[in-house]
Parts: C-alpha cells; sequence; structure tokens
C-alpha cells in the first residue's frame, strides 16, 4: 500500500509538472498574444494616422486647386481689361495722329492765309 501510494505520488508530482509547463507554454502563448495584440492596435493607430494625413492632403489639394482656378480666372480677367485698355489706347493713338495731322492742314492753311493777308496789305 505504501508503494502504491508513493507510486500514486510520483504520479501526481508528473502530472503536476506537466500541468505546471503546460501553463507556462500557456502564458507564453498569451504573452505573444497580447504582444500581437499590442502591435495590431498600434497598426490600426498608424493606419488611422495616416488615413488622417490621407483627408488632409487631400483637402489641401483641392483648396489649392480651388485656389489655382481662382487664380487663372483672376488673370483671364486682367488679361481681358489689359487688352480693352490696349485697344483703348490704340483708338487714342489713332485719334490723336488724326488730329495732329488735321492740326498741321490747319496749321498751313494759318500760314498761307497769313501770307495771303501779308501780300494784300502790301
Amino acid at each position: 500500500r505504501v508503494i502504491s501510494l508513493e507510486l500514486e505520488k510520483a504520479s501526481f508530482i508528473e502530472e503536476k509538472s506537466l500541468i505546471e509547463q503546460e501553463n507556462l507554454r500557456l502564458e507564453e502563448t498569451v504573452a505573444g498574444l497580447t504582444e500581437k495584440a499590442t502591435l495590431y492596435q498600434e497598426m490600426k493607430e498608424i493606419q488611422s494616422d495616416k488615413d488622417d494625413v490621407i483627408d488632409a492632403l487631400t483637402h489641401d489639394i483641392e483648396q489649392l486647386e480651388a485656389q489655382f482656378q481662382e487664380a487663372v480666372i483672376q488673370t483671364e480677367t486682367k488679361n481681358f481689361e489689359i487688352s480693352c485698355t490696349l485697344e483703348k489706347v490704340k483708338s487714342l493713338e489713332t485719334e490723336i495722329t488724326g488730329l495732329s495731322s488735321e492740326n498741321a492742314k490747319l496749321k498751313d492753311t494759318i500760314s498761307e492765309n497769313e501770307n495771303e493777308f501779308n501780300t494784300q496789305k502790301m
């Protein structure tokens, strides 16, 4: 009976050792899974940050595109205004040239009239 109890005790000790080994293995597995879960959470946060950055950059790009389009419209408007002003200047130059020619003719006529008047006076 003592041998039987000793054998049973040895069996329990061996089973306890196996259970302890299994517990260690399970603890290591849990630690590994906890580490993986932490890494996964960090990856999710990084992806979320990346998505936020992408959204912010997309918004910035859209704003810049809108500003660029507005600048193009303003430039085209200014170019049109400059073109209109240039046409007015050309028109005024033509008018000035015409007036200068007319003025020269009037001066010639005045000179001729003065000469004729002076000739008649003599």
